[in-house]
């Protein structure tokens, strides 16, 4: 589920990485010694050749197999300039989702006021990725995809 959900919001919608000595990439194009090059991983992520028709979907079963190719999946990017905090962030996640699943359901409230600098865009009015499937508030300018939504937290039966 983590790694499904770092795909459609990856912390970066894009990283840039200098070219190091002349390059031709993809055999088609031309990139000179260090110039910049932009990676869109939020393109990436939601490539319908690498991920299939329904990359715009939540589907964590799509991982039992791992990523289609070595570089199809980099929400922290790769190499010596990847993000240093890639590994402790899934370990805080994968402690954090367990202990709130274990004592707590969740449900978005029925009146969610957006926090300043954010704007509610609704299930249905999604038009660009990433699309989560109910209300989300996204943050309006920002250089990481900024999103949160209210929960209300019911403790569970025992």
């Amino acid at each position: 589920c983590i790694k499904e959900t770092l795909r459609l919001v990856p912390p970066a919608a894009g990283v840039a990485r200098g070219a190091k000595g002349d390059q031709i990439l993809g055999g088609k194009w031309r990139i000179a010694d260090k110039e910049q090059v932009m990676i869109g991983i939020m393109a990436l992520h939601y490539n319908e050749k690498l991920w299939g028709s329904d990359a715009k979907e939540f589907r964590p079963e799509r991982w039992a197999n791992g990523p289609p190719h070595k570089y199809a999946f980099l929400p922290f990017a790769s190499g010596p300039r990847a993000c240093t905090g890639r590994e402790f962030t899934i370990v805080e996640q994968k402690i954090t989702f367990v202990k709130l699943l274990q004592n707590f359901d969740f449900r978005r409230p029925a009146n969610v006021q957006p926090e300043e600098g954010y704007t509610t865009v609704k299930r249905s009015e999604q038009l660009y990725p990433p699309f989560i499937d109910m209300d989300v508030e996204f943050k309006k300018v920002t250089a990481f995809v900024g999103l949160f939504s209210a929960f209300e937290l019911l403790e569970r039966k025992r």
